[in-house]
């Protein structure tokens, strides 16, 4: 990591909103690096988007294989949710217990002193409380998503999307090239 500029591992799906985060970072002058969380086979295609996409903005790119995690703790609690009648909501206990621990690891792993999402959120932050707000697109919050993350996460992780609509981040896009 660069020694002049704060860095952050940003989590990559090669959609609109975690490539427009890493957008949104550069432009604040974050290092950002791209993480692309390997679930399945099906998302083999999405971390050959991350990666392409990385490099089209210089960014430096990992891909974290957790499909045998992600399938023991989480889609197997969902299918046993679901067959016994539950409507479970698998982000809600993967986000904290997957997705946000294995952000920080790697940014801990790569020297990087924040972590980013995608999501339409914004933070408080009183004192070293930091609380969950709703996104400033109010068609598009995802705070309920996040509510069962820890102080130490949320104290890491930087939300560039929760001032913006989903159209502003398009069209952030496309000013680049990107989006049509």
């Amino acid at each position: 990591m660069k020694e002049n500029k704060q860095s952050v591992v940003v989590a990559m799906s090669g959609g609109v909103d975690s490539t427009a985060a890493c957008r949104i970072l550069q432009e604040r002058g974050y290092e950002v690096v791209g993480l692309t969380l390997l679930t399945c086979e099906k998302s083999l295609s999405a971390c050959e988007e991350a990666a392409a996409l990385a490099a089209r903005f210089g960014i430096e790119h990992h891909i974290a294989d957790i499909r045998e995690e992600f399938q023991a703790n989480v889609i197997a609690p969902f299918l046993q949710s679901y067959l016994s009648g539950i409507t479970p909501n698998p982000c809600i206990d993967c986000n904290p217990t997957i997705k946000f621990r294995i952000l920080m690891e790697e940014a801990d792993r790569l020297g990087c002193k924040y972590i980013a999402t995608g999501h339409y959120v914004r933070t408080v932050r009183d004192g070293e409380n930091v609380f969950i707000k709703q996104g400033a697109d109010n068609k598009k919050d995802q705070s309920y998503f996040l509510w069962r993350l820890s102080q130490e996460q949320l104290r890491r992780t930087l939300f560039p999307l929760g001032e913006m609509t989903k159209e502003e981040a398009r069209t952030l896009l496309k000013e680049v090239g990107l989006t049509e």
